[in-house]
């Protein structure tokens, strides 16, 4: 079941909040989010919003 297209939206505008640092050539979330524990690539993280919602589109959240 997708999750709404509206809620992933507000969860991707709380992860522009979460801070992002290099661990060993990767970006990585420093603190927890949502259920990813600290230091999840953020890779790992986008793939999550584009499998939950077809629609979501990571690329055009980046670059509108």
């Amino acid at each position: 079941m997708s999750v709404p297209i509206e809620h992933l939206y507000g969860l991707w505008r709380e992860l522009e909040n979460i801070a992002v640092t290099e661990e060993e050539g990767t970006l990585v979330i420093r603190d927890a989010f949502i259920h990813f524990p600290a230091s999840t690539p953020v890779l790992d993280i986008w793939a999550w919003f584009e499998d939950s919602n077809n629609a979501f589109v990571v690329a055009r959240m980046l670059y509108g």
